[in-house]
């Protein structure tokens, strides 16, 4: 789960929009400052075991604040088949 606090969206809104190009280099920003650093907390570190993220701001920088693992949603469990009756 991620969620997007006002003050990141601004920030994003800030240094995503070009006067020339409009909102093009916003998918580079999202990738250097959200993806990376969320798929390198997924595979090594404090998301590996699942969890929350709230991407906020703090000195004027995105930052990923992460709560531990919730009640997870997905299980290996397969779900019972369906028949007809």
């Amino acid at each position: 789960h991620i969620e997007l606090i006002k003050p990141a969206a601004e920030w994003l809104a800030e240094r995503g929009y070009d006067d020339k190009m409009g909102a093009r280099p916003l998918g580079r920003v999202i990738q250097e400052h959200i993806k990376k650093p969320l798929a390198e907390e997924l595979l090594f570190g404090k998301l590996s075991k699942g969890g929350v993220v709230k991407v906020g701001v703090k000195d004027g920088e995105l930052e990923l604040r992460i709560d531990g693992p919730g009640n997870p949603r997905l299980s290996g469990d397969k779900p019972p088949l369906l028949t007809a009756e």
